[in-house]
């Protein structure tokens, strides 16, 4: 390839790296909240209201099951864009962008080719599971993703290329990472750590560096943890949240099924990329068995086509160890493995790049554009369909709801008994100010929200009713008129 042709080449792959995340803004935060976006943002809220950044509650009540690195992020988001459905998604956002950037740093240290590293992040970003959903919602998982690959990527660049200060700054990410989502984050760290030890010395196991790396990793969230309310609750809910990741699998038939389904789910998620990857080592196949080349020749491509370098076999091995525990555990989700999404899209790009003929080449490229296309579609005309004509909404019920209260005498002290539909408790705090908390731990509220029929556990008289898949939310006054 000449140099020019080399340079309109990483142009392209530039603008649509550029065109993935430009699709991802256009009514960003129209929707309102959903999945557990709105768990996220009510436990930042609450942070935000109490001044408390370290002892995060929901309702009132201590939540322990997720650290609160990501509530911190969401709070620090909504300085800038407000306390609403922008802020969580501004955090993913910037998560994805986090990604890609540390993609294509960890690509080009260790193979120094710039059309790699931007093939890698483009399959990455515009990975079905990340472009059409959790590279724009508001969910723990791509923060979770950025933090966790960005531990693994300076571990490993700090050992392949000996850079001590890396593998030490791996630690500090790593820490990260479990203040978002708790003891993955040393699975991922430790395995990366053991597979880069089998694979180049025993010894580094050794290594101060690493022992540094492992320190930071380790006091850093103990901190944090010696700093809530209930030390010893909050480690066990978290070991527990941990274990659940790989518990369901004494079912055997179940484990067997998901064992057959998970990879398949995981290829699918990465789609583009995984499909045009499958396809590209294919033709090594078919190339093998073509006949009309001479046999002196047929042996040359097949070195040359088979000539992996030992860094993507580190890689390689580094994605699979990881992505084992998961395969083996009949509970393990999909987005479980989103942290090596990464990797996986290196390794993709470098089967597209390396075994690809030039119109397969082309064809991925193409396909990348056309998701581009489609989210850019989804953000511009589906969503505001969605937001408009959506038949159940927490947000129209929260607005009904504070309407109610406002037309009777303002609503004073509001309780909410409805954890089971957090969003609208959040969006009646964000619309009244205040730190919305169940019943219990409201004494004297002039009103209350409850779900599952309840009238919640301080009485009170209902003056109106909601309702909201298939279940009836009761708005209750303490002094009705």
């Amino acid at each position: 390839m000449t140099p020019a042709a080399a340079a309109d080449k990483k142009t392209v792959l530039a603008a649509l790296l550029a065109l993935a995340f430009v699709s991802l803004l256009p009514n960003l935060g129209l929707h309102e909240f959903r999945n557990e976006e709105s768990l996220r943002v009510l436990v930042a809220w609450e942070m935000w209201l109490s001044g408390d950044y370290l002892r995060p509650t929901f309702l009132g009540d201590w939540y322990y099951r997720k650290p609160p690195l990501f509530n911190w992020l969401v709070a620090a988001s909504a300085q800038l864009f407000g306390w609403g459905e922008l802020a969580p998604r501004a955090v993913s956002v910037a998560a994805l962008a986090a990604v890609c950037g540390g993609l294509f740093w960890f690509t080009r240290r260790l193979f120094n080719d710039g059309a790699l590293a931007l093939l890698a992040a483009l399959l990455f970003a515009a990975a079905g599971d990340v472009l059409f959903f959790y590279g724009f919602i508001g969910e723990i998982e791509l923060t979770f993703t950025a933090f966790v690959f960005l531990s693994l990527a300076m571990v490993t660049a700090g050992v392949v290329c000996r850079r001590n200060f890396l593998i030490l700054a791996s630690g500090f990410f790593a820490a990260a990472a479990f203040l978002l989502k708790g003891l993955p984050a040393f699975a991922f760290w430790g395995l990366t750590v053991v597979t880069l030890a089998a694979f180049h010395r025993w010894r580094l196991l050794l290594s101060p560096w690493l022992l540094g790396a492992g320190a930071v990793m380790v006091a850093l969230p103990a901190l944090w943890i010696l700093s809530t309310a209930e030390p010893l609750v909050s480690a066990q809910t978290l070991l527990h949240a941990g274990a659940r990741r790989v518990g369901e699998s004494a079912d055997m038939e179940k484990l067997l099924r998901h064992m057959l389904a998970f990879p398949l789910k995981t290829l699918f998620n990465l789609l583009p990329g995984s499909l045009f990857a499958l396809l590209a080592l294919a033709t090594v196949v078919m190339r093998r068995r073509k006949m009309a080349i001479a046999e002196e020749e047929i042996l040359m491509q097949k070195r040359r086509m088979v000539k992996v370098p030992r860094e993507m076999t580190v890689i390689a091995l580094i994605a699979l160890v990881n992505f084992l525990p998961y395969l083996v555990a009949a509970g393990s989700r999909g987005r479980y493995v989103i942290p090596l999404f990464p990797f996986a899209a290196l390794l993709c790009a470098f089967a597209i790049q390396r075994c690809a003929g030039r119109r397969l080449r082309n064809a991925a490229v193409a396909a990348v554009g056309v998701f581009l296309i489609a989210r850019l579609a989804l953000g511009l005309a589906v969503i505001p369909l969605l937001a408009k004509y959506k038949p159940e909404s927490e947000r129209r019920i929260a607005q009904e709801a504070v309407a109610v209260m406002a037309g009777r005498d303002g609503g004073a002290t509001v309780a909410c008994d409805c954890a089971e539909f957090k969003g609208i408790c959040l969006y009646i705090g964000l619309a009244t100010g205040r730190h919305i908390k169940t019943s219990a731990r409201t004494p004297g509220w002039s009103y209350n929200l409850a779900c599952n029929g309840s009238e919640g556990e301080g009485g009170g008289a209902v003056i109106t009713r909601f309702a909201h898949k298939k279940e009836v939310l009761l708005l209750s006054s303490a002094a009705p008129n």
